[in-house]
């Protein structure tokens, strides 16, 4: 496989020459090793990749235009990171990527997550407004924003936000079936009750098992 391949040419490597590697060649070992888990390694690669691309762009500003810059490593390190449990340093590594480029939106969309996860909904809610900022052409962060609000228990600016999701991917039955329970949340009993009839109607059949409990209410 790839992966065998890219194993046994760094097994090969001398210690000291591994700083010669190229970088292409880190690249994909890196991306190889973090597909399979082996995050130590895939975070070594990712290290020492950044290195040298902040390197070669202090003294080169045409490299920042290449294939691979920095800003682009640092985000796939901190994903990395967050996936090895190294929480704290990967919003540490989202947020440089932020302040290199305001407009970078899965950082941010990261970011949102991490402050889910240790329930800080007002960082959660705001991440979530920027990463639409930056790229409000997206419906899927238009529903990761509402999601985001129910969690938080906002449930009026949820459903106003799944609304718009909703017209947005008027066939994707997670939209409605959201906007139904904040609405359950929320005390409006005839909203929900519209949310869950648009849900069933549109339910694929995987959705069987909320469709059959909507149905036996």
């Amino acid at each position: 496989s790839a992966s065998q391949s890219l194993e046994a040419a760094y097994a090969f490597t001398p210690e000291k020459a591994r700083a010669q590697i190229p970088g292409t060649v880190l690249w994909y070992h890196g991306l190889s090793a973090a597909h399979i888990e082996h995050n130590g390694t895939a975070i070594a690669d990712f290290r020492l990749l950044l290195a040298r691309r902040l390197e070669m762009e202090k003294s080169d500003s045409v490299t920042r235009f290449a294939v691979l810059p920095s800003n682009n490593v640092r985000y796939v390190l901190a994903t990395t990171l967050r996936r090895a449990g190294h929480t704290r340093e990967a919003a540490e590594e989202f947020r440089t990527v932020l302040t290199n480029d305001l407009s970078f939106e899965m950082a941010h969309a990261q970011l949102a997550d991490i402050a889910e996860q240790e329930q800080a909904w007002d960082v959660a809610v705001q991440e979530r407004e920027r990463a639409l900022e930056a790229s409000p052409a997206d419906p899927g962060l238009l529903l990761d924003y509402g999601t985001t609000l129910a969690r938080a228990r906002r449930f009026k600016e949820a459903m106003a936000v799944l609304a718009q999701a909703e017209e947005a991917m008027p066939l994707n039955a997670r939209v409605p079936y959201l906007r139904g329970q904040a609405a359950v949340a929320d005390g409006q009993t005839d909203a929900a009750m519209l949310a869950f009839r648009r849900f069933a109607a549109i339910a694929p059949t995987r959705y069987g098992s909320q469709v059959k409990q909507l149905e036996a209410k």
